[in-house]
């Protein structure tokens, strides 16, 4: 279980995107069965609560499937980030990191057959509605359902045509139509995918906010120059200060729980940033 921790994406990807923005890749042909399989898994142990037996290797190479899938949603090193994000629900890259150390501690816990350890798991992924998040996902993947599409983000997008750019903002309507807005004035790039997204509560506020917070690093008309890494940290100190940051559709008001367990297992825990990126 010992191996190197995936850090939260720095910089901007080192490679073209000519067809689909980054973030918005299809999930792979040879990723659909296998995450299909495993979230249906995973879903049915949270509804019967059923802990896998020590030597039941696929349960737990799927409780690592869907980890692996929350997980992506903090570090956004995967071209299809935002595409996974949607079909879970949108939980926010804090809530997803708390996630993926969830279902990565269940892993620790059918190995070691610890079955209070994996009840308290549990109890975390039922109260901060993860299998509400594995259904959406079924829904959208095997029922051909249309995704729930919220209303409010802030947001960094990034076209591989301007690699040093980044358009950083806030708006009331969906991500996609920012990026079809982009794509329409700036026919001749690349189209913009997305590196970072937060799902807000009062958008104007977030938009003024950012503005003001990374005035010193403006272009004009939404376009900054700074490192992806600061621009991330920026706006999500920007909206954490003034409470402006959804942790998923299913949060309203609450707050996610922090404690810190103690635990014998590695945590893959990388710096939450955003939606995940």
């Amino acid at each position: 279980m010992n191996r190197p921790k995936r850090e939260v994406m720095a910089t901007v990807p080192n490679r073209k995107f000519q067809n689909i923005g980054y973030g918005f890749i299809p999930i792979a042909a040879h990723q659909w069965d296998l995450r299909i399989k495993a979230v249906q898994d995973v879903s049915n142990m949270l509804e019967t609560g059923r802990m896998p037996a020590a030597d039941d290797e696929q349960g737990i190479k799927n409780l690592k499937i869907v980890k692996g899938m929350f997980l992506a949603l903090v570090v956004g090193d995967q071209w299809d980030w935002f595409t996974t994000s949607r079909m879970l629900g949108f939980p926010s890259s804090d809530l997803s990191r708390q996630m993926s150390l969830r279902f990565h501690r269940m892993v620790h816990a059918v190995v070691t057959e610890s079955d209070s350890y994996f009840e308290k798991c549990m109890e975390f992924l039922h109260k901060n509605y993860a299998r509400e998040m594995l259904d959406s996902y079924l829904d959208i993947a095997c029922a051909s359902q249309h995704p729930v599409e919220e209303e409010g983000w802030a947001y960094i997008l990034w076209s591989s045509s301007a690699p040093d750019e980044l358009y950083i903002g806030a708006s009331g309507g969906q991500i996609d139509e920012v990026t079809r807005q982009l794509r329409i004035e700036n026919p001749d790039k690349d189209p913009y995918g997305v590196l970072g997204a937060w799902l807000v509560h009062d958008p104007v506020e977030a938009y003024h906010d950012i503005r003001s917070r990374l005035s010193n690093h403006s272009l004009g008309c939404g376009f900054y120059r700074m490192d992806l890494d600061k621009a991330k940290v920026a706006v999500t100190e920007t909206l954490t200060l003034t409470d402006n940051y959804a942790l998923s559709p299913w949060h309203v008001e609450e707050v996610v729980c922090h404690e810190h367990e103690n635990a014998e297992e590695p945590e893959e825990e990388p710096m939450a940033f955003g939606m995940g990126m």
